[in-house]
């Protein structure tokens, strides 16, 4: 039941909002993400054929990625009909071919097809239970080919601690879980992955961003008494810096299937 309440949460979402911020309203952290896609892509260079954005949303990242490597095909898979219609009009409208959507609900089926690269952003956190969470990670697996890579850009409940306990020290409130996320943890992700996989890059690539948009810039305007923007020049900035320490939610995972 929790699990379609969340599915209908993102189903409404998509309804009534088709712009790059239908998925988060975070932009700048949206483009880091991507970034370390791509960064990811070209560590892999010629290997990389086919890749699958498994929980691609509205297809904003999907297509961004598509757009960077025409050579490689990509493949954005989505469990809500109305984030799937939002991708392919964005495809028809910025006109990129080496890419396709479907409707594919990645915790009760594969995909028909096997992977060089599967990523997911932001997806695995919406599933309710870590049994849940471990089945649909199984699925990527299984839809991996040998010696694949799994990218995973997930929150993480240890960045998120720690940031929290540093608002604290600049008098902030702590920012709460949202009622359709379960952040991931590291203690029991890892000997999980490990079973399966070999893990070859663990980083908090968020950390530098979250101090300066979440705290730094967060104090500055409960000093001065006004809303935070999200497109605020701290923002822009504060993506720009490289990550140091451990203190955001979201991180990024690379784990090579054995």
């Amino acid at each position: 039941m929790e699990y379609e309440k969340i599915k209908n949460y993102w189903e409404d979402r998509a309804k009534d909002d088709s712009s790059p911020q239908s998925t988060t309203e975070d932009y700048y952290l949206r483009q880091l993400e991507i970034a370390k896609l791509k960064e990811a892509i070209f560590r892999y260079g010629s290997k990389i054929k086919i890749v699958g954005d498994f929980g691609c949303g509205d297809g904003f990242s999907t297509i961004s990625l598509a757009k960077e490597f025409p050579s490689i095909h990509f493949i954005g898979y989505d469990y809500s009909q109305s984030m799937i219609r939002n991708a392919e009009k964005r495809k028809k409208e910025e006109g990129v071919s080496n890419v396709e959507f479907k409707v594919i609900d990645v915790l009760k089926e594969r995909a028909s097809q096997s992977f060089d690269m599967i990523y997911t952003d932001r997806v695995i956190i919406n599933i309710p239970s870590w049994e849940e969470q471990k089945k649909a990670i199984d699925l990527i697996f299984e839809s991996l080919n040998k010696g694949g890579v799994y990218v995973i850009i997930e929150n993480f409940i240890d960045g998120h601690n720690n940031f929290n306990k540093l608002r604290e020290e600049f008098g902030l409130d702590k920012i709460e879980m949202r009622w359709h996320n379960l952040f991931l943890d590291k203690n029991t992700l890892m000997p999980f992955l490990e079973k399966k996989s070999r893990i070859i890059m663990d980083e908090n690539f968020t950390s530098t961003y979250f101090i300066v948009s979440r705290i730094v810039y967060t104090k500055i305007c409960k000093l001065e008494n006004k809303k935070p923007d999200y497109f605020d020049i701290h923002h822009k900035l504060g993506s720009m810096l490289p990550p140091s320490g451990n203190y955001g939610p979201t991180s990024i995972m690379i784990a090579e299937k054995k």
